[in-house]
C-alpha cells in the first residue's frame, strides 16, 4: 500500500509590526490528508506560527504542532490521526498512519504537542547510533525491528540521548 501524505495550507499571512521587533509568518490551520481519495482520516492540527526576531536578537523557537488527544497519551509516543480529528497512540500494527512523536503527555480531549520531524532529546534514552528507531508496540520508540504489522522508521539517533524524527520507509511484514 502506497499512501501519500499531504499537508494543505491555505491563505498564508505575513504580519509585520513596524513598531516592534518581530516578523510573524502565520498560516491558516493546515489539513493533513492521507492518500489521494482520503477514506483514511483527514484532520486539522493547531494553527502554527513562526516568529523571527530582529537581527542580533535570538528568535523564539517556532511553535510546535499540537492536536487534541483522543485518549490519554504519554510523552515520546508515536501517534496517528483518526477521522474524529484527534490523535491516538499507534503501534507497529497501524504505524503506516503515523504522523509524529509526542513531546508531552496529555489526557483525552486536551492538546498534545508532537514533532513530525526534527530533533528530540530525552535523558532516559540510550540509542545505538548505528540503528534506526522504529514505532513499536503501544507507540513506544524502539531500535528492535517489529516482526508483525509494519516496520516504520520513526527516525534516526544522532547521539545516545537525541533522535531526529524522520518518518519513513513503511515495510509491511508478512
Amino acid at each position: 500500500m502506497s499512501e501519500e501524505l499531504k499537508i494543505e495550507v491555505s491563505q498564508p499571512r505575513i504580519a509585520f509590526d513596524a513598531g516592534g521587533d518581530e516578523l510573524t509568518l502565520q498560516t491558516s490551520t493546515p489539513r493533513i490528508v492521507f492518500g489521494e481519495n482520503p477514506t483514511v482520516p483527514v484532520f486539522n492540527v493547531a494553527q502554527p506560527a513562526i516568529t523571527f526576531g530582529m537581527q542580533g536578537v535570538p528568535a523564539p523557537i517556532p511553535n510546535i504542532p499540537a492536536i487534541l488527544a483522543g485518549e490519554n497519551i504519554s510523552a515520546l509516543r508515536c501517534i496517528r490521526g483518526d477521522s474524529d480529528g484527534k490523535a491516538y497512540v499507534c503501534s507497529n500494527l497501524d504505524a503506516y498512519t503515523m504522523i509524529g512523536v509526542t513531546l508531552t503527555a496529555a489526557s483525552a480531549d486536551s492538546l498534545i504537542s508532537f514533532r513530525t520531524n526534527g530533533l528530540i532529546e530525552d535523558s532516559s534514552w540510550n540509542w545505538a547510533e548505528n540503528l534506526p528507531i522504529y514505532c513499536g508496540a503501544d507507540g513506544v520508540l524502539t531500535q528492535t525491528q517489529p516482526t508483525t504489522g509494519y516496520a516504520v522508521y520513526a527516525g534516526v539517533p544522532v547521539s545516545p540521548r537525541k533522535m531526529i524524527v524522520n518518518i519513513g520507509n513503511v515495510i509491511k511484514l508478512i
